[in-house]
């Protein structure tokens, strides 16, 4: 990359910036546009970003838009600062199709809460992703594209959560308050570069990617502390479930998902063949859902059409496992399934950190 290019991006202010300890590029890895303010506020200039309109005002966004394509990433150091108030779902860190953030079904991001939540595009919902939004504290944030959805990533090591719904184009990346009459966040910086591998590809993250309808009988790997997604494309009939299985130890000792015909979401325990239910609701899943399982350490959590079912507390048992099946679909169709580690790999870590 010329660095004169680069300065020509930057305000006369920041030219300053010394570029090479900052942005350390290597083979692969493209800034497309960067900014830093110092401790950015309302009123502030950031170039070449802009301060949004519109409902999600106060923000700030990308003067550019860019086309959805996979690595993509937008990178920011935010917090959320209490003082400002009206903070409900406020910050956001996100990709838009639009500078103002006026229409949250074009918006996908992450948004701080009690914890920070994710959203993927047309769902105004937002489930928790079990990472608490500490107010008062920077937290660097990346919104990676996938072709349809994005990775949202938390200090570069930890997988807040991932979306397959979204394939708006162009883009803009912005950060702000959500929704009218919210305060500013507190920006240190908003970066966007292309990412190398293993982000580049569509399921460069995951430890198991089935694509398309699966059988019964599958095996699959994920890690310990993993997110296991898959779309119930169609609902099974009568007597007939379908029965997902992880963190299975031996034949007789594994957690089991199981979905019914009427839509039933169902946790159980299965301790020496036998089994204990943990969790349960019902009609929690319609045909064409995307049904996430989150299990971290002792907790197990799931998740249909961003809204969260249930979440059981204390599942020691077998919480090292790393093997899964899809058991059963009976008459029912399951299609991609995919598994994806809470925490990033190495190779993954070091490819953020070089932004």
């Amino acid at each position: 990359m010329n660095p004169n290019r680069l300065l020509t991006l930057l305000h006369p202010k920041l030219t300053r910036i010394l570029l090479a300890p900052v942005f350390p590029v290597t083979t692969g890895l493209t800034i497309k546009d960067t900014a830093t303010p110092a401790n950015w506020t309302v009123g502030a200039a950031l170039v070449p970003s802009k301060q949004t309109t519109g409902t999600n005002n106060p923000g700030v966004a990308t003067t550019s838009a860019y086309n959805r394509v996979p690595g993509l990433a937008l990178i920011t150091r935010v917090k959320n600062v209490s003082t400002f108030g009206g903070n409900a779902a406020s910050p956001m860190v996100c990709w838009a199709t639009g500078q103002n953030g006026s229409d949250v079904t074009t918006m996908e991001g992450l948004a701080w809460v009690i914890n920070f939540c994710g959203k993927a595009i047309g769902e105004s919902l937002y489930p928790s992703t079990r990472i608490t939004a500490t107010a008062d504290t920077y937290f660097r944030i990346a919104l990676v594209l996938r072709g349809s959805g994005m990775w949202l990533i938390v200090d570069d090591t930890t997988l807040a959560w991932y979306t397959s719904a979204g394939t708006n184009s162009p883009l803009y990346g912005q950060v702000g308050g959500l929704g009218a009459s919210r305060y500013p966040p507190d920006v240190t910086y908003m970066r966007v570069a292309q990412l190398s591998a293993p982000f580049n590809a569509e399921y460069g993250l995951c430890t198991a990617a089935l694509i398309g309808a699966r059988s019964a009988g599958e095996t699959f790997t994920h890690a310990a502390d993993t997110f296991i997604s898959f779309t119930v494309t169609t609902l099974p009939t009568g007597a007939n479930t379908i029965d997902l299985l992880f963190r299975i130890q031996d034949a007789t000792n594994y957690w089991q998902v199981q979905i019914t015909a009427t839509g039933a979401l169902t946790l159980n325990e299965i301790v020496a063949g036998v089994s204990t239910q943990r969790g349960t609701t019902a009609a929690a899943v319609t045909a064409g859902n995307r049904v996430v399982i989150l299990a971290i350490g002792s907790t197990i959590a799931a998740y249909t059409a961003s809204t969260a079912r249930w979440t059981y507390t204390s599942a020691t048992n077998f919480a090292t496992e790393t093997d899964g099946e899809l058991d059963a679909i009976g008459d029912g169709v399951v299609t991609t399934l995919t598994t994806a580690p809470r925490t990033l790999t190495a190779a993954a870590q070091a490819v953020l950190a070089q932004v």
